[in-house]
């Protein structure tokens, strides 16, 4: 895929591509928002180019985050109460699982959140499991990008 056939690529596959430009860019000199609509929700995630060549999502859904997406990634929705983050690394430190990166961002104080955690190594599905288990952790998605 490259910028000359990426149109038509998208459009065999059913997705629906618009270029819109407004004035009110906010902080960014470029933004690029996905949004995806499935089984009656809808989801999008900003991203934007620092330079020329640093990707980052800059939002996902109502949460501002700024995440360098590369490698392998756990994406955890989760409350936002002490111990959650000391829970995650404590876990994934056990089985030998270094973290690159993470990433948070909230809604507001004690309220919803994300947690983005980048590894160095393959999670399994029963670590997987075991991070579902940990208090306040209401969903986990591995990411391979």
């Amino acid at each position: 895929m490259n910028f000359v056939n990426a149109p038509l690529i998208a459009r065999e596959r059913g997705i629906e591509v618009k270029e819109m430009k407004s004035p009110d860019s906010g902080d960014f000199h470029n933004m690029l928002v996905i949004k995806v609509r499935a089984n009656g929700k809808e989801s999008a995630v900003y991203g934007t180019l620092y330079g020329k060549k640093e990707p980052r999502i800059i939002r996902v859904d109502s949460f501002p985050v700024e995440i360098i997406p590369e490698g392998i990634m756990l994406y955890i929705h989760n409350k936002d109460r002490p111990g959650v983050i000391g829970n995650i690394g404590t876990l994934l430190g056990k089985n030998n699982i270094n973290i690159a990166r993470m990433h948070f961002g909230r809604e507001s104080a004690a309220g919803m959140a994300i947690s983005v955690v980048s590894v160095d190594a393959e999670v399994d599905a029963g670590l997987l499991d075991e991070i579902r288990e940990l208090p306040n952790i209401i969903s986990v998605r591995l990411i391979r990008l």
